[in-house]
Parts: structure tokens; C-alpha cells; sequence
């Protein structure tokens, strides 16, 4: 549940929990609803496409709005679906330390009793650090990052990788269109780490970012990196994803 505010509703607190209120009632009467994830990425302040943290108040409208949420939720007796934020690793540490602090500043009872999960968006080589050491992969990247989100961000929670796409800056981006089979081998190998280390660090979701380029070659980080080309037709990495979700996944 995206916190995308007009011009005119920026900050506006009153007008954003009131959009959480009817957000939630309406998908609520889903049955098949499990998860709201409130808020995108709150500590990436520079893709107001894609990225929350690019309007104002931002960290209150991520409390304020799993407050409300659950307030809906509880209302309607949906206490089954789960509240979670996400959060991206990472934009730069020093903002990033200032992020959790700023939720641990603003964090209330109400909130800590409503999440139940962060969800993690992985961008090796995208963001930070924005270029791979030598020798490094996006996928030993996430091997590297797994113990430190468990030990140091869930260690009450449940957490997911809820974000994660290829980079135009890697050599061998996994959504791009060449070269074909070094770009495979580098999505299998992303998800057989996460898979690997699953159980042992307490990840529950893995889920791809973004299915469908946004802007054919654009200019913002996340314009053109999904499995899909804008007109819907078919990257090589499509079939690999797949693929992974019929080795690796779970009836839910």
C-alpha cells in the first residue's frame, strides 16, 4: 500500500490514514488477502517512482499507516492477514543508521503490536554498493547480507525478501536481454542461496521486482530491469524465474 501522495496531500497525515482505512476495507472483503505490506522503501529518498521515501513525513506515514491498517483489519475480523513495511538494503548507511533510529523514535505500542514482518528488497550493484567487488555476485552479495537482517533487524519478527531485481550496472544483469547465459546462470544461482539459507535465518517470501519494465531505457534505477519488456513480451529470464518457482516453491 503505497504512501504516493498528490501535491497537494504531501505530508498530510490526516488524508493518508484515511486512504489506509478504506484501502484496507476494500481488500479486506478478499478472502484470499494474506499480507499488506504498508509503505515502499521509506529510506530510498531519490525514486519518487517507485520509492515512498521520496515524499514527506514518510516515516510517520509508515507508523500511522500500520496503526491504521490494523485497526481496519481488527475491526473487520481479519486478524489473519499479516502487517509488514519494507525496507531497502540499503541506500546509504549512514542515512540508513538514521532510518531504524527514526522508527525506533516514533515506534508505539500500537505499532509494535501490529508488524508482524519487515520485508527486505535486495539490490546488489544497483544502489549499494553501487558497483560489485571483484569475485562478487548479486547472489553471494545476498549470502553475505542474510545473517546480518536476522540478527540485526528480525530478531522477533518474521522477514521476507520482497524486493529484488536486476541491475543495469552489473556485468551480467539477470533481466536484461544479453548475455543470455551468463545472465541465467546468475538468476539461478540468486535464488538457490536464498532457498540454501532460508530455514536457517528465517526467511519465509521471496518475490521479484518488478514483473514488467516501466519505461523502455529509462532513466530512473527501476524503469527497465523487470522479467517482462514494456509490451509484455517475454526476457529470457522470465522462463528462469518460473522455473525457480516450480523447483523451490510452496503451495500457500
Amino acid at each position: 500500500m503505497r504512501y504516493h501522495p498528490s501535491d497537494a496531500e504531501n505530508g498530510d497525515m490526516t488524508a493518508w490514514v484515511q486512504y489506509v482505512h478504506e484501502a484496507t476495507a476494500a481488500l479486506a472483503q478478499n478472502p484470499a488477502l494474506t499480507a499488506l505490506t504498508i509503505t515502499n522503501e521509506v529510506n530510498f529518498p531519490t525514486s519518487p517512482n517507485t520509492s515512498d521515501g521520496a515524499y514527506k513525513n514518510a516515516l510517520e506515514a509508515r507508523v500511522l499507516g500500520i496503526e491504521a491498517a490494523h485497526t481496519e483489519l481488527t475491526a473487520l475480523g481479519r486478524g489473519d492477514v499479516s502487517l509488514g513495511f519494507s525496507y531497502a538494503y540499503r541506500y546509504l548507511p549512514s542515512s540508513d543508521e538514521q532510518f531504524w533510529k527514526g522508527i525506533a523514535q516514533r515506534a508505539t505500542p500500537a505499532f509494535r503490536q501490529a508488524l508482524d514482518y519487515v520485508g527486505v528488497q535486495l539490490y546488489p550493484g544497483l544502489v549499494y554498493p553501487p558497483v560489485l567487488p571483484p569475485g562478487q555476485t548479486p547472489a553471494t552479495r545476498r549470502s553475505k547480507r542474510l545473517p546480518w537482517f536476522a540478527t540485526a533487524i528480525c530478531r522477533s519478527a518474521d522477514w521476507a525478501i520482497t524486493s529484488s531485481c536486476g541491475s543495469r550496472k552489473t556485468a551480467t544483469p539477470p533481466t536484461s536481454d544479453t548475455p543470455r547465459h551468463s545472465r541465467r546462470r546468475t538468476s539461478r544461482a540468486r535464488w538457490t542461496i536464498v532457498y540454501r539459507y532460508s530455514s536457517t535465518f528465517g526467511v519465509t517470501d521471496y518475490r521479484y521486482f518488478n514483473l514488467r519494465d516501466n519505461v523502455p531505457d529509462g532513466t530512473d534505477l527501476f524503469d527497465d530491469v523487470g522479467l517482462l519488456r514494456s509490451d509484455y513480451t517475454q526476457k529470457p529470464a522470465f522462463s528462469t524465474y518460473r522455473n525457480a518457482i516450480a523447483t523451490y516453491g510452496t503451495a500457500g
